[in-house]
């Protein structure tokens, strides 16, 4: 795009493609100086200066709404609008998981004053006649801090206002009470209750880290989840089994407890109370016992004091870090990893362990036996591959390589792949850049090579959730409010060839694998089922894996390997 625009009655604005963020069924995303352009594909499907009027009676600044209405410079025709950015924030949907929780530090009462914070935002909603509707796991935005959570509603643009009605809505946060099929057709008739319906299922979710139509019954299987929301099968039914990574339900507050119960289980609808001020209690991480299977032998290697976060092996030698400190087998090496917003261990030339933090967008090398600073570069994330750090600073895909020379350690930067520097995200092993709609995955695969190669099938999709582990690439997308797995195999040791599997209609979660020197991959597909495979054609299944989503998976020269709390786990098929 390169279009020069007017911005309500002030100046004007020339939006190019360098500002591109995003792009969704009905509108891209520009962003510069703060602001967010919202230009729509079609512009019939504008947003009438009426219903700005009408939406900026919420009266709180935690509500995203739209400020200025954008028109085409040269014609005078509607575009879109502008509203304010919002920088270092996070979809609703990832502090669903156990997982997300712990490597941000996040306990039961940040997640309850959280809660608290969207109920009070809803009320202000309704206050200024207007109805969420569409209110999803992916419409709320959440700032991460230290010791809060702030919560931001957007595309409040789709809201239902006293003027104009809403059109869409996530079957995952629907009331079926509202709900009615016509000619094929779904009605939905959204009021008030409704919406503090949707707002059930996102606190029962934020409180217990399932979806409260996503428990296993012996009636529905794992795609039947939409008959069970619709037949009103909730955890709360007897038949329902619940995996282990579902938190007590003694962490959430009382009265709230008894109000999504309620909701849940006898179809009440009613505007929920306000949470009480007696502390959820906070219950232990009940001590899972591990045990093998018929199909999977499980032995236990090695128990720290603390959660392990992360493992890797250099010249024979375990190094673990803990939720505070860093080992070599047994032996501590570093403490203070929790004041850090992301650790990781990368081998020098010589084998030495280089720990990499993240403060503040700034990376920090250290030499961890010498205890030395060994360099820094901005980033607001990294990854490890290929015994590198990898980081994304000022456009660039920077390798951070670390050589020994005598005493003396040296920080080699090399600049190897250009990427967006709005539209790159760093995942687990990997990176994913959105070029006006298409995705492109950016790929270290060896030391000094890198590609930005183009995937068309997450055409539509807005990712997730990734991680890449030597030849795999696993994607988590979401469209129409379904999320759907991808599998990626490089097939060639040069990467010059590779195929994709998708599998329809996932739960989110965690996405846990691991791929072992041999090629073979340990993919968890879902709570109850193991995928092990080497090229994504032959997938052979273990049932009843004796681990889940928030218990990683790694490996070794030992082989496969799992992470349960403060424990670890070696498993061998029989």
């Amino acid at each position: 795009m390169n279009k020069k625009v007017k911005i309500g009655s002030g100046g004007t604005f020339t939006i190019t493609d360098k500002y591109y963020k995003a792009a969704g069924g009905e509108a891209s995303i520009y962003v510069n100086g703060g602001q967010v352009f919202k230009i729509y594909h079609d512009s019939h499907k504008t947003l009438p200066a009426k219903k700005i009027q009408e939406l900026s009676v919420i009266h709180n600044q935690n509500v995203v709404i739209p400020k200025d209405l954008i028109f085409d410079a040269a014609t005078g025709d509607p575009l879109g609008y502008t509203a304010k950015y919002l920088d270092d924030v996070e979809p609703l949907l990832k502090l669903f998981t156990k997982t997300f929780k712990q490597d941000n530090k996040i306990d039961p009462k940040m997640i309850v004053e959280l809660v608290k914070q969207m109920q009070m935002i809803t009320s202000d909603i309704h206050a200024a006649q207007c109805l969420i509707v569409d209110f999803n796991e992916l419409n709320v935005l959440v700032n991460v801090d230290k010791t809060k959570l702030t919560p931001f509603f957007i595309d409040v643009d789709s809201y239902a206002t006293p003027s104009y009605r809403a059109t869409a809505i996530m079957d995952s946060v629907r009331d079926r009470r509202v709900s009615k099929i016509v000619n094929g057709n779904l009605v939905y008739n959204p009021d008030v209750l409704s919406d503090w319906f949707s707002f059930a299922v996102l606190a029962f979710w934020l409180y217990t880290n399932i979806h409260p139509y996503r428990g296993a019954h012996p009636n529905y299987k794992p795609k039947d989840r939409i008959k069970q929301m619709d037949d009103n099968v909730s955890v709360f039914h007897s038949g329902v089994k619940l995996p282990p990574t579902t938190n007590d339900f003694s962490v959430i507050p009382p009265r709230h407890r008894g109000w999504l119960e309620a909701v849940f289980s006898k179809n009440e609808r009613s505007i929920p109370p306000l949470a009480d001020g007696i502390a959820p209690t906070v219950v232990p991480a009940p001590i899972i016992t591990i045990k093998g299977n018929a199909q999977v032998d499980v032995t236990q290697t090695a128990s720290y004091s603390e959660n392990i976060r992360k493992v890797i092996q250099a010249m024979g030698l375990n190094y673990i870090v803990t939720d505070d400190k860093i080992y070599r087998d047994t032996q501590e090496l570093f403490s203070g990893c929790k004041k850090y917003k992301q650790v990781l261990l990368c081998p020098a030339s010589d084998g030495t362990i280089v720990v990499a933090t993240l403060l503040h967008n700034i990376v920090t090398f250290t030499d961890l036996i010498r205890q030395q600073v060994v360099g820094t570069i901005n980033s607001s994330g990294m990854i490890f591959r290929n015994n590198c750090i990898y980081t994304v600073s000022n456009g660039k895909f920077v390798e951070n390589k670390f050589t020994t020379i005598g005493n003396k350690m040296i920080h080699r930067v090399n600049e190897i792949e250009n990427v967006s520097v709005f539209t790159t995200t760093i995942w687990d092993g990997c990176a994913i850049q959105n070029l006006l709609g298409k995705y492109y995955l950016v790929l270290p695969y060896a030391v000094g090579a890198c590609f930005s190669k183009y995937l068309p099938q997450l055409d539509g999709y807005r990712i997730v959730a990734a991680k890449s582990e030597r030849n795999v690439v696993v994607i988590l997308g979401e469209s129409k409010g379904k999320f759907d797995r991808f599998i990626v195999v490089f097939t060639k040791k040069d990467y010059s060839e590779f195929n994709v599997r998708k599998v329809e209609d996932v739960a989110y979660e965690a996405i846990n694998f691991t791929t072992l020197e041999n090629g073979l991959t340990l993919l968890l597909a879902s709570p109850d089922e193991l995928e092990l495979f080497a090229n994504n054609t032959n997938v052979n299944v273990i049932t009843q894996p004796p681990f889940d989503a928030d218990m990683p998976l790694f490996n070794t020269s030992e082989g496969a390997h799992f992470i349960n709390g403060n424990s670890i786990h070696r498993i061998k098929k029989k």
